[in-house]
Order: C-alpha cells, then sequence, then structure tokens
C-alpha cells in the first residue's frame, strides 16, 4: 500500500486537527453530509445581512472543521466562482490561499504545536485570540468579507475566551466568526449567547461509506489491495469519518482489539497485558492512539450500561445474562463512567500523567466488575 509524500500536502509542523496520514480538514477536497448546514451558510453568505458569529457543534470528526473551512473559501471567494452547494470552482487561488493558512482575510485561532516542549497546549491561550487585535485592526479595502476560524472554542482558557467576547460584543464589519465545538456547553454563556448555532449530525452510511473511501484514496496511490473493510467498521465509527479512518488504520485495528479483549474478560485482565496496554498509550508519540482508545472504551461502557437500562426496564432475563453489566449495580457503572469521563478531561486540560490515569482507569473497572 503506497502511501503518497505527506510533506507535499501539509506542514511539516504537527497539526493537532490533523488525523495522522490524511489532509487536514482545510486541505480537504469534497465535504460530505450536512446538506441543510450548507443551505443555511448558503442563504446567509449571499445575504446583505449575515449574522456575524456561528457556532458549528456536533461530536467529534464529524466534518464541522472541514464546513467551516468550506464557508470560509465561499465567503472569501468571487461570486463568479461560486458554485450551489457551498461549493467554488476547482483551484482558484482562494482555495490554495486557504490551503496553505497565506489568505490576508482569514485568521485561524488554534492550539499550535510548541516546538521548544515538543507538544502541543492543553488550551488555546490568551495570546492567540489577542492576534485578532492585529488583523481586525487593518483597513478592509475588500469588498469580500473577513473570517476568523477558531478550532476548537470549546478549548479555549478564560482569558482567552473573555478576550474573544469582546471581539463578538463589538462585531468589526464584514468579519465572520466561525466557531467550532465538540462540546458547546463549556464555552461561556455569554458566547454562545452571540453565536447562531449550527448544529451538526452524524453522517448516515452511505455518506460515511463515501468520505471514508474520498479520504483514504486521496492519500494512497494504489487502493486496489488492502482495502479495509469499511462496511464492517461503520458500527463502531458512529457516523464519524475521522473515526471510521482511525479505525482501519493499523494501529486502530489493534486498539479494537485491546478494548474488546478488557470486555471479555472483565475482572481477569493479566498484569502484562495492561502495563503493555497503558506503557503504548502514555507514549507521547501515541495521542491519536490513546484517544481512540478512551472513546472507544466509554462508548462501549456506555452501550452497556444503556442496554442493561433497558434490560431492567423490561425485565428480561435471557438479556439479563448476556450483559455483564447486572442491572442491580447500574447506578454504580453510571456513576464511574462519569468519573472516567471527568477524569480523562482533567488529563487533557491539565496535562496529567496518562499512564496513571490508565492504571487507575483498568483497576477501578475490574474491581466494578468483580464486585
Amino acid at each position: 500500500m503506497a502511501k503518497r509524500t505527506i510533506e507535499s500536502k501539509t506542514n511539516i509542523v504537527p497539526e493537532i486537527d490533523c488525523l495522522a496520514g490524511y489532509p487536514h480538514p482545510r486541505q480537504t477536497l469534497t465535504l460530505f453530509g450536512h446538506v441543510a448546514a450548507r443551505k443555511q451558510l448558503v442563504s446567509a453568505i449571499e445575504s446583505s445581512n449575515m449574522h456575524h458569529a456561528w457556532l458549528f457543534t456536533g461530536k467529534e470528526g464529524i466534518g464541522k472543521a472541514t464546513l467551516a473551512y468550506k464557508a470560509a473559501i465561499y465567503a472569501l471567494t468571487n461570486s463568479i466562482e461560486r458554485l450551489p452547494g457551498l461549493i467554488v470552482s476547482q483551484d482558484t487561488m482562494t482555495q490554495r490561499q486557504v490551503q496553505q493558512l497565506s489568505h490576508p482575510d482569514l485568521l485561524v485561532i488554534r492550539r499550535n504545536y510548541d516546538p521548544i516542549k515538543k507538544r502541543f497546549p492543553t488550551t488555546i491561550n490568551v495570546d492567540e485570540v489577542r492576534k485578532l487585535r492585529g488583523f481586525l485592526s487593518h483597513s478592509h479595502i475588500s469588498k469580500h468579507l473577513r473570517v476568523v476560524i477558531i478550532d476548537s472554542s470549546d478549548e479555549l482558557s478564560v482569558n482567552a475566551a473573555n478576550a474573544l467576547l469582546k471581539s463578538l460584543e463589538e462585531p468589526p464589519h464584514r468579519t465572520l466568526f466561525f466557531l467550532i465545538a465538540t462540546n458547546a456547553s463549556k464555552l461561556l454563556p455569554t458566547i454562545r449567547s452571540r453565536c447562531r448555532l449550527l448544529p451538526l449530525t452524524p453522517l448516515n452510511n452511505d455518506q460515511l461509506l463515501a468520505a471514508a473511501q474520498a479520504a483514504y484514496a486521496s492519500y494512497y496511490n494504489d487502493t486496489r489491495n488492502e482495502i479495509p473493510p469499511w462496511k464492517n467498521l461503520i458500527a463502531s465509527a458512529n457516523g464519524s469519518p475521522r473515526r471510521i479512518l482511525a479505525l482501519a488504520s493499523d494501529r486502530g485495528n489493534d486498539i479494537v482489539d485491546s478494548v474488546e479483549q478488557i470486555y471479555r474478560f472483565m475482572g481477569n485482565l493479566s498484569a502484562e497485558f495492561k502495563h503493555a496496554l497503558v506503557d503504548r498509550l502514555a507514549n507521547s508519540q501515541a495521542q491519536q492512539e490513546y484517544e481512540l482508545f478512551l472513546t472507544l472504551f466509554l462508548d462501549k461502557l456506555a452501550s452497556l450500561i444503556k442496554s442493561s437500562a433497558l434490560i431492567q426496564r423490561n425485565d428480561t432475563n435471557t438479556d439479563k445474562k448476556r450483559n455483564p453489566i447486572k442491572t442491580e449495580k447500574l447506578g454504580s457503572w453510571v456513576e464511574l463512567w462519569e468519573t472516567f469521563h471527568r477524569e480523562s478531561h482533567e488529563v487533557k486540560t491539565l496535562n496529567l500523567d496518562r499512564s496513571v490515569f490508565l492504571l487507575n482507569l483498568l483497576a477501578r473497572f475490574e474491581r466494578a466488575a468483580v464486585t
């Protein structure tokens, strides 16, 4: 399976929102799904009274950033080059500039890689948001709009969020703000109230399959051999192109196997397996594997909890034998899921030791399984 040269398509510096081996959302050629959202954006951009701030919400990896960049390209492009469906003519100057982050009327605020510490910061700091001052201070003589993309706005530090709020309260002339958020509840209520909400839903199976195949084909020269079993992965992807691509990788397959083994041998995992898994996921170079593991592990637990709750409501004895989560312990499992979810967020935002968190997670999971 021959991979195309990455350096020719992406920056050498790592990007926080780029899945290893695939184009960044701004470089994605085709957007799948989100038809209603596209229509809203086209109608608004073409009108003379477009709301100045939009909040793109939805699950991780379903195309929020891709849609935001497509909307930015559309807004920054001459009307003669615009096509229906939030599409512009192929290979325009605007497209190339946005893909290279060199367009003078586009500012992207995000967590940028620290080459000294060799890692990404845990939040978008206030210095990143202060770049707005310089960007907005230049006189805007272009007949086109200016666009600010914040990816992801739910990663703003407190000071950064307050700094952004000032710009949203007094919106500059002909400037659009596209805020992306997986968890919009983390945003300041005052920020949310100043944005037009654009909730996005996961892709359906046909859209997901098309998105996965297109992304895969765009980055591999030979797609005739070793084509991933996309249809077998759809159920675990939950409508997310990002997740299905991660699952299709060799590392993704290993993570899936590890999660299945944890649930297959609940309460009876070997110490060797646990330490090998933790050592692998705690590695600083395994960020995407770590995130995929947590997503699959917590989703599986949530699914079993939901199934157990339905069994309890319907009082089905046959299903009770199949579900490892006993209905009489349902409350304890719900509390444990909430604890895992909260602590995983703390590990991310406070940059805590992943190995300690993972070992504790597995230990508490096993204790709950045997009691």
